[in-house]
């Protein structure tokens, strides 16, 4: 009998408790450790600790944020001011104008109304009084002068409780001002404080 046959256990292989295959153990030549081992470099690889968030971070986070909300601040703020000088100018127009007709009475009739043009011309603020029937009633009013040359101008007319005729002059859309003038029966004075 030869040695083969003395052993019982000689052509069996013994089983593996788990269904993975230890490449490095049982193949060591398919190993996927051995086939990126760096034979030519001596020196071990050492690990490098992960690096954790601190506070250098943070501050660098928080301070990019910071820039970007001011940055799209302020080009809001470069759109927003651009949209109302847009609108304000499809509006009124350069210069700032705005024009009704109104009637008055100041020789003027319901069915021809008097023709108020409101203007801010570099920062002059005038109402000019238009009568289409008796051309010499027309008026110039000088109102105010106003800071910036691209404010709006308009007016409204009231009666007041006296049965006399008010016109306001709105100078500013945003944050307007108001300026009051009543009518005397000839022309419009203003209002007494």
């Amino acid at each position: 009998m030869s040695e083969d046959e003395a052993l019982d256990d000689g052509w069996t292989v013994e089983k593996p408790h788990t269904s993975s295959v230890r490449y490095d153990q049982n193949y060591p030549y398919l190993s996927p450790r051995k086939s990126k081992q760096d034979r030519g470099n001596p020196k071990r690889t050492q690990l490098v600790r992960e690096r954790r968030f601190d506070r250098y971070t943070l501050m660098i986070i928080v301070g990019l944020a910071l820039i970007v909300m001011i940055g799209g601040w302020l080009i809001f703020s470069l759109i927003a001011n651009w949209w109302t000088n847009t609108t304000d100018d499809w509006k009124y127009g350069t210069p700032r104008t705005y024009q009704t007709d109104q009637f008055v009475g100041q020789g003027d009739s319901p069915d021809h109304p008097d023709h108020f043009i409101a203007v801010n011309t570099h920062g002059q603020v005038m109402v000019i009084q238009l009568n289409p029937q008796h051309p010499l009633l027309d008026h110039v009013y000088g109102i105010t002068t106003a800071s910036d040359p691209k404010v709006p101008v308009s007016l409204i007319f009231r009666q007041t409780g006296n049965r006399k005729m008010a016109m306001y002059v709105v100078v500013g859309d945003s944050n307007p001002y108001t300026v009051e003038y009543v009518s005397d029966g000839q022309k419009f004075v203003p209002a007494s404080t």
